[in-house]
């Protein structure tokens, strides 16, 4: 019988031995999620590119919804716990993770509802594919400890993450800001970039492309360009915060129509299909991958394309209840940007740039991580400017988060220091 591993990255007296344990199993767990995470993110872009030789894909939206959410009633007992923030709760608790027999059946519905135009992200699967394999590899070396757990956990989303973004720093930030809102010892940081540099080694070995773009830009005059960001920093708060909103009501009205999830998705996938006739353009249905990287390259786009996405996304989501977040909040906030700066008549790849990372603050409550994603993907200077957005628009909607468990926590946060200001001054 296999002995039981017991590690603790986070006690004072496992840094040697245990540390090395912890590196290693990180260094696995790099490899592991960074190979499944590229391979599906490779069938996923060549699905995309298959499907979309066809000029009128989207109309097998109502269909590819209604299988979608039949597979997901049909084999998996409880949804709910396949979401995300869902996840992300079930790590915060140590509570027990999804059963792995169910991990296929998730990535078939969201592969499908994806390559077909659903206008969601491709984060929440590949998350769900790094916690899923390091759950099956704590379990493999019979890791028991919930806390010890939790970790190596971390260190298979973070994998993921690197893998989508092509920017390991700024992946291990995201993690740890993310799903470590209680404590984080530096001492997990090691690991966890370990994880991370991995997979971004072996995404990039099989040529998933990153979010990576050249920005070319000239500046000025620096302190109208610093009112203008400040201004813009509002918009993208309020805009943020419309977001939000909207995909909880729109999930809130779903929930009340009397039909089972099925029909509510072909529901969906209608009026997605009105979308396009209306706009005449399929840019605001799937990934979007496309119209992000126009508008990093300086290419003006459609002024109300943001609000189209969200549109589109809050649909998507709300209908099936499918897919990430991370891509439709870079969308969002580069046509966002690309829109200010055509307006304000600013440099039309920069605002793209900081719009597309500055969304990434107060909607994941990521702000360290969205500098860094900056820093790596457009250099220094840029990121100069997108701490400042970043900052302003995370404390202007620092209650409010995509992910619910979040925001319970943080205003609980809130309300404990509320209560320890009144109790001084009383």
């Amino acid at each position: 019988m296999a002995s039981k591993i017991k590690i603790n990255p986070m006690h004072q007296n496992d840094f040697g031995y245990g540390f090395i344990k912890s590196m290693v199993i990180a260094s696995m767990v790099g490899l592991l999620a960074g190979t499944a995470t590229a391979v599906f993110l490779t069938f996923l872009h060549m699905g995309e590119d298959r499907i979309h030789r066809w000029n009128d894909y989207y109309l097998l939206l109502p269909f590819v919804f209604y299988l979608s959410s039949l597979l997901v009633v049909k084999f998996i007992p409880s949804m709910e716990e396949w979401r995300t923030d869902k996840l992300i709760a079930r790590i915060q608790d140590n509570t027990k993770s999804t059963h792995l027999r169910f991990l296929p059946v998730k990535l078939a519905a969201v592969f499908i509802a994806l390559i077909c135009g659903a206008s969601a992200g491709k984060a929440g699967p590949c998350a769900q594919i790094g916690a899923g394999i390091t759950y099956g590899l704590a379990n493999f070396i019979h890791i028991q400890d919930k806390n010890i757990r939790k970790w190596f956990i971390l260190y298979g989303i973070s994998a993921s993450f690197s893998g989508i973004f092509g920017a390991p720093i700024a992946a291990t930030i995201f993690a740890a800001e993310m799903l470590c809102t209680n404590i984080f010892s530096w001492r997990l940081f090691a690991p966890i970039f370990t994880a991370s540099y991995i997979s971004y080694h072996i995404n990039k070995l099989l040529a998933v492309p990153p979010l990576s773009e050249h920005v070319y830009f000239s500046t000025i005059h620096e302190a109208n360009l610093l009112i203008n960001l400040i201004i813009f920093a509002f918009f993208m708060g309020l805009l943020s915060m419309f977001f939000l909103w909207l995909l909880k009501q729109v999930e809130a009205v779903m929930q009340k129509i009397n039909l089972p999830s099925p029909p509510k998705g072909m529901l969906g996938g209608l009026i997605l299909i009105t979308i396009v006739y209306i706009t005449d353009s399929t840019d605001y249905i799937g990934l979007g991958t496309n119209v992000i990287n126009r508008t990093l390259l300086g290419e003006a786009v459609f002024s109300f394309a943001f609000l189209l996405k969200i549109f589109t996304v809050c649909i998507t989501l709300g209908t099936i209840k499918n897919g990430g977040l991370l891509t439709p909040v870079f969308y969002i906030g580069a046509t966002a940007g690309n829109t200010w700066s055509q307006l304000m008549g600013s440099s039309l790849p920069l605002f793209s740039c900081i719009g597309m990372v500055a969304l990434l603050a107060p909607c994941t409550k990521t702000p360290l991580a969205a500098i860094i994603l900056s820093v790596e993907l457009f250099g220094i200077k840029v990121s100069a400017y997108t701490s400042i957005v970043c900052i302003i628009t995370y404390l202007m909607v620092i209650d409010i988060s995509c992910y619910a468990h979040y925001c319970f926590r943080i205003r609980s946060i809130l309300q404990f220091i509320k209560k320890e200001i009144l109790n001084k001054i009383t």
